[in-house]
């Protein structure tokens, strides 16, 4: 009866346990295409915020060796801010960003 009543004690306090610790979220990396574009998703797991974005569409910058992103950034329900980033036509590691 001893042995029972500890095995059941056990139990219970690995199931307290269980549930008291907290839920790990993890970032997300995937990729969407739409309309023949493909789109590259990042998912901020601590802050819900996602980013989707194209890397050199093509559209405007067409210089070879530099990229260029455009997408959306998410950080809530109808909450959706356009970017457009073009890096340096020059020493793209070490130009400034402004």
């Amino acid at each position: 009866m001893h042995f029972r009543c500890s095995s059941i004690s056990l139990g219970l306090a690995l199931g307290v346990l269980a549930s008291a610790s907290p839920i790990i979220k993890h970032d997300k990396r995937s990729s969407v295409e739409r309309n023949g574009t493909l789109f590259t998703v990042f998912e901020h797991a601590a802050t819900d915020v996602k980013i989707e974005y194209v890397k050199n569409s093509g559209i405007c910058e067409t210089t070879p060796g530099v990229n260029q992103y455009s997408g959306y950034l998410s950080n809530g329900p109808n909450m959706h801010m356009w970017f457009w980033f073009f890096e340096a036509r020059s020493n793209a590691t070490t130009a400034p960003l402004a």
